[in-house]
Protein backbone atom coordinates (compact mmCIF):
# COMPACT_ATOMS: atom_id res chain seq x y z
CA UNK A 1 0.00 0.00 0.00
CA UNK A 2 1.38 3.25 -1.37
CA UNK A 3 -0.12 6.74 -0.73
CA UNK A 4 1.57 9.31 -2.20
CA UNK A 5 0.89 13.19 -2.31
CA UNK A 6 1.31 16.80 -4.41
CA UNK A 7 5.47 16.40 -3.41
CA UNK A 8 7.56 14.47 -5.64
CA UNK A 9 8.43 10.87 -3.72
CA UNK A 10 6.21 8.90 -1.58
CA UNK A 11 4.34 9.90 1.54
CA UNK A 12 3.52 6.19 3.38
CA UNK A 13 4.22 2.79 2.15
CA UNK A 14 2.46 -0.47 4.49
CA UNK A 15 4.83 -3.42 2.66
CA UNK A 16 3.87 -7.10 2.70
CA UNK A 17 5.80 -7.84 6.10
CA UNK A 18 3.70 -5.37 7.31
CA UNK A 19 6.08 -2.73 8.06
CA UNK A 20 5.02 1.09 7.87
CA UNK A 21 7.37 3.70 5.71
CA UNK A 22 6.46 7.59 6.73
CA UNK A 23 8.54 9.33 4.01
CA UNK A 24 10.50 5.99 3.14
CA UNK A 25 9.59 3.90 0.31
CA UNK A 26 11.57 0.74 1.96
CA UNK A 27 10.86 0.72 5.99
CA UNK A 28 13.63 -1.82 7.85
CA UNK A 29 11.69 -1.57 10.86
CA UNK A 30 8.11 -2.12 11.67
CA UNK A 31 7.85 1.28 11.73
CA UNK A 32 10.74 3.63 10.05
CA UNK A 33 10.23 7.79 10.24
CA UNK A 34 12.38 10.46 7.70
CA UNK A 35 12.12 13.31 9.77
CA UNK A 36 10.77 14.35 12.83
CA UNK A 37 8.28 12.94 15.01
CA UNK A 38 6.40 14.97 17.57
CA UNK A 39 3.73 13.72 20.24
CA UNK A 40 1.53 15.24 22.69
CA UNK A 41 1.75 12.21 25.50
CA UNK A 42 4.29 10.24 26.41
CA UNK A 43 5.90 7.70 24.51
CA UNK A 44 5.74 3.97 25.39
CA UNK A 45 8.58 1.19 24.57
CA UNK A 46 7.71 -2.27 25.37
CA UNK A 47 9.99 -5.28 24.68
CA UNK A 48 7.23 -7.73 24.76
CA UNK A 49 9.23 -9.40 28.17
CA UNK A 50 7.14 -8.13 30.74
CA UNK A 51 8.40 -4.47 30.65
CA UNK A 52 8.24 -1.31 29.32
CA UNK A 53 9.28 2.48 29.13
CA UNK A 54 7.57 5.81 28.79
CA UNK A 55 9.24 8.87 27.68
CA UNK A 56 8.00 12.12 27.93
CA UNK A 57 8.25 16.05 27.99
CA UNK A 58 7.84 17.63 30.90
CA UNK A 59 7.96 21.31 30.58
CA UNK A 60 11.92 21.69 29.95
CA UNK A 61 12.87 18.01 31.46
CA UNK A 62 12.99 15.00 29.77
CA UNK A 63 12.16 12.04 31.66
CA UNK A 64 12.30 8.29 31.70
CA UNK A 65 9.47 5.81 33.66
CA UNK A 66 9.59 2.28 34.17
CA UNK A 67 6.27 0.29 32.86
CA UNK A 68 3.54 3.61 32.76
CA UNK A 69 4.32 4.39 36.10
CA UNK A 70 3.95 8.06 36.27
CA UNK A 71 5.09 9.95 38.92
CA UNK A 72 8.23 7.85 39.19
CA UNK A 73 11.07 9.49 37.69
CA UNK A 74 13.95 6.84 36.99
CA UNK A 75 15.76 9.26 35.21
CA UNK A 76 15.13 13.04 33.75
CA UNK A 77 17.45 15.42 31.24
CA UNK A 78 16.93 18.89 31.66
CA UNK A 79 17.16 21.68 28.92
CA UNK A 80 21.37 22.17 29.49
CA UNK A 81 22.32 19.00 30.00
CA UNK A 82 21.61 17.93 33.63
CA UNK A 83 21.30 14.61 33.56
CA UNK A 84 19.60 12.66 37.21
CA UNK A 85 19.62 9.55 37.98
CA UNK A 86 17.53 7.86 40.25
CA UNK A 87 19.12 4.38 41.54
CA UNK A 88 21.88 2.85 40.78
CA UNK A 89 24.47 3.15 37.28
CA UNK A 90 25.81 0.24 35.64
CA UNK A 91 28.93 0.20 33.09
CA UNK A 92 30.67 -2.25 31.44
CA UNK A 93 33.98 -2.64 29.66
CA UNK A 94 37.02 -1.08 30.64
CA UNK A 95 34.83 0.89 33.69
CA UNK A 96 33.38 4.37 33.16
CA UNK A 97 33.97 8.00 33.29
CA UNK A 98 32.51 10.90 33.96
CA UNK A 99 33.91 14.51 33.00
CA UNK A 100 33.62 17.77 34.73
CA UNK A 101 33.93 20.93 33.24
CA UNK A 102 33.90 24.03 34.70
CA UNK A 103 32.76 26.50 32.07
CA UNK A 104 36.17 26.07 30.63
CA UNK A 105 37.85 26.80 33.63
CA UNK A 106 39.18 23.15 34.60
CA UNK A 107 38.02 19.51 33.98
CA UNK A 108 37.67 16.73 36.34
CA UNK A 109 37.82 13.14 35.45
CA UNK A 110 36.47 10.34 37.87
CA UNK A 111 36.83 7.27 36.38
CA UNK A 112 36.05 3.38 38.01
CA UNK A 113 38.46 0.64 36.04
CA UNK A 114 38.44 -2.97 36.48
CA UNK A 115 40.64 -2.83 39.21
CA UNK A 116 37.99 -1.56 41.20
CA UNK A 117 40.01 1.63 42.09
CA UNK A 118 37.96 5.11 41.94
CA UNK A 119 40.58 7.67 40.65
CA UNK A 120 39.96 11.24 40.44
CA UNK A 121 42.09 13.13 37.18
CA UNK A 122 42.42 16.49 36.56
CA UNK A 123 41.76 17.39 32.76
CA UNK A 124 39.76 15.22 30.24
CA UNK A 125 42.87 13.08 28.84
CA UNK A 126 43.76 11.31 32.37
CA UNK A 127 46.84 13.27 32.42
CA UNK A 128 47.12 14.28 36.50
CA UNK A 129 46.32 11.86 38.93
CA UNK A 130 44.97 13.47 42.23
CA UNK A 131 43.13 11.35 44.44
CA UNK A 132 42.47 7.61 44.81
CA UNK A 133 39.93 5.53 46.30
CA UNK A 134 40.74 1.43 46.42
CA UNK A 135 38.45 -1.39 46.74
CA UNK A 136 39.67 -1.79 50.26
CA UNK A 137 38.80 1.53 51.34
CA UNK A 138 42.21 3.39 51.55
CA UNK A 139 42.09 6.65 50.09
CA UNK A 140 45.21 8.17 49.04
CA UNK A 141 46.28 11.91 47.37
CA UNK A 142 49.00 12.63 45.63
CA UNK A 143 49.12 8.65 46.42
CA UNK A 144 48.52 6.18 43.48
CA UNK A 145 48.56 3.28 46.01
CA UNK A 146 47.63 4.21 49.45
CA UNK A 147 48.46 1.49 52.17
CA UNK A 148 47.50 2.82 55.20
CA UNK A 149 43.42 4.35 55.48
CA UNK A 150 44.61 7.89 53.99
CA UNK A 151 47.16 8.78 52.67
CA UNK A 152 48.75 12.23 51.71
CA UNK A 153 52.36 11.80 49.66
CA UNK A 154 53.83 9.74 51.96
CA UNK A 155 52.14 10.83 55.47
CA UNK A 156 49.19 8.99 56.12
CA UNK A 157 46.47 8.14 58.73
CA UNK A 158 46.06 4.85 60.62
CA UNK A 159 42.65 5.02 62.30
CA UNK A 160 44.15 6.22 65.39
CA UNK A 161 48.01 7.99 64.65
CA UNK A 162 48.74 10.72 62.26
CA UNK A 163 52.23 9.41 60.94
CA UNK A 164 54.56 12.18 59.02
CA UNK A 165 57.08 11.65 56.10
CA UNK A 166 60.07 11.19 57.82
CA UNK A 167 62.69 9.30 55.67
CA UNK A 168 65.72 10.09 54.56
CA UNK A 169 65.22 9.95 50.73
CA UNK A 170 62.09 12.78 51.20
CA UNK A 171 64.33 15.53 52.89
CA UNK A 172 67.56 17.57 51.68
CA UNK A 173 69.64 19.94 52.93
CA UNK A 174 69.75 18.39 56.48
CA UNK A 175 72.01 20.19 59.21
CA UNK A 176 72.21 19.60 62.84
CA UNK A 177 69.83 22.31 64.87
CA UNK A 178 72.42 24.69 66.32
CA UNK A 179 72.20 24.40 70.35
CA UNK A 180 71.92 28.77 70.45
CA UNK A 181 69.25 28.30 68.13
CA UNK A 182 67.39 25.36 69.95
CA UNK A 183 67.58 27.39 73.64
CA UNK A 184 66.56 30.58 71.78
CA UNK A 185 63.81 29.42 70.05
CA UNK A 186 62.63 27.38 73.35
CA UNK A 187 62.94 30.78 75.20
CA UNK A 188 60.83 32.50 72.77
CA UNK A 189 57.91 30.09 73.36
CA UNK A 190 55.21 31.10 75.19
CA UNK A 191 52.93 28.22 76.00
CA UNK A 192 49.30 29.17 76.33
CA UNK A 193 45.23 27.94 77.10
CA UNK A 194 42.91 27.87 75.34
CA UNK A 195 39.26 27.26 73.29
CA UNK A 196 38.64 26.71 69.54
CA UNK A 197 35.75 29.55 68.69
CA UNK A 198 33.98 26.91 67.02
CA UNK A 199 33.85 23.86 69.36
CA UNK A 200 30.52 22.82 69.51
CA UNK A 201 31.02 21.89 73.48
CA UNK A 202 33.62 23.51 75.62
CA UNK A 203 37.14 21.95 75.01
CA UNK A 204 40.32 23.27 77.03
CA UNK A 205 44.07 22.93 75.06
CA UNK A 206 46.93 23.87 75.96
CA UNK A 207 49.68 24.84 72.78
CA UNK A 208 50.51 28.17 71.56
CA UNK A 209 49.47 31.17 69.39
CA UNK A 210 51.04 30.36 65.75
CA UNK A 211 51.47 34.33 64.91
CA UNK A 212 53.46 34.12 68.64
CA UNK A 213 55.67 31.73 67.80
CA UNK A 214 59.46 32.00 66.45
CA UNK A 215 59.68 31.82 62.85
CA UNK A 216 61.86 28.32 63.01
CA UNK A 217 58.49 26.67 64.24
CA UNK A 218 56.16 28.69 62.22
CA UNK A 219 54.66 27.95 58.97
CA UNK A 220 54.77 30.49 56.45
CA UNK A 221 51.59 32.11 56.48
CA UNK A 222 51.66 31.95 60.32
CA UNK A 223 48.22 29.98 60.96
CA UNK A 224 49.63 26.55 61.77
CA UNK A 225 52.20 25.07 63.69
CA UNK A 226 54.20 21.46 62.94
CA UNK A 227 54.59 19.70 66.19
CA UNK A 228 57.55 17.96 65.17
CA UNK A 229 59.40 20.87 64.47
CA UNK A 230 58.42 22.22 68.40
CA UNK A 231 59.84 18.35 69.49
CA UNK A 232 62.89 18.72 67.23
CA UNK A 233 63.91 21.97 69.54
CA UNK A 234 62.93 20.46 72.94
CA UNK A 235 65.26 17.01 71.85
CA UNK A 236 68.15 19.05 71.42
CA UNK A 237 67.72 21.43 74.60
CA UNK A 238 66.63 18.44 76.66
CA UNK A 239 69.98 16.52 75.23
CA UNK A 240 72.46 20.06 75.87
CA UNK A 241 70.85 19.87 79.65
CA UNK A 242 71.21 15.86 80.12
CA UNK A 243 74.82 16.37 78.92
CA UNK A 244 75.37 19.36 82.05
CA UNK A 245 73.72 17.21 84.43
CA UNK A 246 76.41 14.19 83.46
CA UNK A 247 78.99 16.36 83.82
CA UNK A 248 77.40 18.11 87.11
CA UNK A 249 76.60 14.35 88.48
CA UNK A 250 80.56 13.44 87.85
CA UNK A 251 81.68 16.78 89.60
CA UNK A 252 79.44 16.12 92.35
CA UNK A 253 81.17 12.29 92.64
CA UNK A 254 84.41 14.02 92.75
CA UNK A 255 83.50 16.32 95.29
CA UNK A 256 81.95 14.16 97.88
CA UNK A 257 85.39 11.63 97.35
CA UNK A 258 87.47 14.41 98.60
CA UNK A 259 85.43 15.64 101.59
CA UNK A 260 84.94 12.17 102.91
CA UNK A 261 87.29 11.38 105.44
Amino acid sequence: LVIGNNHTGTAMVVNQAGRVGIGVENPSANLEVAGNIQASSALIVNNGAGGNWHYRLNGSTLEWFENQVIGRVNMSLTLGGQLAVFGGIQAGGTGYKINGDNGGAGNWDMKLGNGGDLVWYENATYGAERMRLKKNGNLGVANDNPGQMFQVAGAYCDGANWVSVSTRDAKKNIEPLSLDVALQTLADLDPVTFEYKDARTPDGHVGFIAEDVPEIVATPDRKGLVSMDIVGVLTAVVKEQQKQMEIMRAELTELKATVQP
